[in-house]
Formats: structure tokens, C-alpha cells, sequence
């Protein structure tokens, strides 16, 4: 199964991430490399230097992504839903197939409000052609959320990372989720964020030690909540190993960064 394990309130990032992917291993993607998704658009592309950061599924059905970055702070991950197969589309919705999923990442990191479907351009048929970014985080969780019966289950994540209003060099970061598996057509996409009155502590946050899996945000399963607990003890020990690091107002070394990380893919290979 995927799954996806995060903190918005730690002290030194703004952003902490341990995700895994479980996909079918015949499915042919693009590994992680900076780029501009030319190949749904290499006109556009071609004009600008590469500014995503994320692999590419190379299905013929594809052509977007389940995880990636951009230079502009946008952060964008996609989860499916496990379910059996959905039934076909609403014939309303005027498309004979779903379109991909991984549009919706695609979309967000691009910031693009008006590029067209892949599916329109090949003549497959309409589908959202308008995922909005004009309003930013919240309207583009809008925007998915009045689309989202154009896409097969789905949990998406977007973000967006920027200076705060206190201190123009630290930063932090915004999340929203949004499902088209959530129970009730008018559930609200959410909006997550370090809370604004931590005090820097790990664990003192509502979002400390998030997780989120196959199903929905709101119902994680065992392994999600297991995995939360298991992030938010192993951000403690790392806080309390580079203590005297932190108390001199130093940054954490490369050497204290793969300690971190290690502790990040100990996590992920719990069984």
C-alpha cells in the first residue's frame, strides 16, 4: 500500500516527509529529475528553465505524477483509494474514461489555470479543462474538489511553502487535502498547518506527527496511526541528539541530515 507520513511543526523544517509507493512494477515511469512535464506540452516547456522536481509515470494512460516540487515552494502527492474498480462515468460528464490522476498533481506544480487536458488535445474527451490556481491553495482544493468525479478514487495533498509574516527567512508551509472518497458531497477539502501559537517543541502541535494511507484522511488505518507514533518519537530523538547544536543556533550538519533520514526509511520498513 502507499503510504505517507508528515510534520508541519518541527522547529528546524518547515516540511518533513517519509512516503512510500506501492505500484505495479510493469508500470513504466520516469525517475526523479527536474523538468517541465515537456512532454505534454514541449512548445511550452522548451521556454523555461526546468522547475519540477518529480518523477513521471510514463503510461500511455499517464503522463503526470504521484509526487514532486517545484522551485516556486509548491508540493504536491498523490494517493489512490483502495476500493474495486469504480463503475464507468456518469455519461453527464461527457468522457468515456477517467482521466488521470496524477493530472492533479501535475496541475498544481505546473500553477498552470489554463493549460488543457492530454486527454482533450488526443481527442479523448472534455473532463476538468480548468483546474484553477488562481486563488492559490484553496482554490485549486475547490477547484479538485467540484471536478473530482472525473477521477477514479483519490487522496491528494497539495502545499505550498513560504516566508512568514514574522520572519522573512524562516518558512513555513501549508497543506490541503481533498478526496473524492469522502463520506458527503459538500465535505470541505482541509487546510493543514503548523499551529500558531507552538512553541517550537515537537509535540506540541496538531500537526506533529500526521499520516494518511489509502483511505481517507479523516479514517486512517492502523498502520497510519502505528507510523504517526513512530515519526513523532524518532523527531524526538533526533531534536535530543543534536541538542547542543540547536542551543548554539547552528544548522544541522549533512552528517546529522542522514542520520534523520535513516531514522525516516527505518520507519517506512516497519513491518
Amino acid at each position: 500500500m502507499c503510504i505517507f507520513f508528515f510534520t508541519l511543526d518541527h522547529p528546524v523544517y518547515c516540511l518533513i516527509i517519509a512516503t512510500n509507493r506501492d505500484e505495479f512494477l510493469a508500470r513504466p515511469t520516469k525517475d526523479a529529475h527536474w523538468h517541465n512535464f515537456s512532454q505534454l506540452d514541449p512548445e511550452a516547456a522548451a521556454e523555461a528553465a526546468p522547475s519540477i522536481l518529480s518523477g513521471i509515470d510514463a503510461h500511455p494512460s499517464g503522463g503526470g505524477t504521484w509526487l514532486g516540487i517545484s522551485r516556486s515552494g509548491r508540493f504536491g502527492s498523490l494517493l489512490n483509494f483502495t476500493e474495486r474498480p469504480p463503475p464507468p462515468p456518469a455519461p453527464e460528464l461527457g468522457i468515456n474514461k477517467y482521466l488521470s490522476r496524477g493530472e492533479l498533481v501535475r496541475r498544481w506544480l505546473v500553477g498552470n489555470s489554463t493549460a488543457v487536458d492530454a486527454e482533450e488535445k488526443d481527442g479523448g474527451g472534455g473532463g476538468p479543462a480548468h483546474l484553477s490556481n488562481t486563488h492559490g491553495l484553496q482554490g485549486y482544493l475547490d477547484s479538485v474538489r467540484d471536478r473530482r468525479d472525473y477521477f477514479p478514487g483519490f487522496n491528494l495533498l497539495v502545499g505550498q511553502v513560504e516566508a512568514t509574516e514574522q520572519d522573512a527567512h524562516r518558512y513555513a508551509c501549508r497543506l490541503g487535502y481533498v478526496s473524492n472518497r469522502t463520506q458527503g458531497a459538500d465535505v470541505a477539502p482541509l487546510i493543514l498547518q503548523a499551529d500558531q501559537d507552538a512553541t517550537g517543541q515537537i509535540g506540541t502541535g496538531s500537526c506533529t506527527a500526521c499520516g494518511l494511507s489509502n483511505s481517507v484522511y479523516q479514517d486512517p488505518w492502523a498502520k497510519v496511526e502505528e507510523g504517526k507514533g513512530l515519526l513523532k518519537t524518532a523527531l524526538q530523538e533526533w531534536d535530543s541528539q543534536r541538542k547542543s547544536s540547536a542551543e548554539e543556533g547552528r544548522e544541522p550538519s549533512e552528517t546529522e541530515e542522514d542520520a534523520l533520514i535513516e531514522k525516516l526509511f527505518t520507519i517506512l520498513g516497519t513491518k
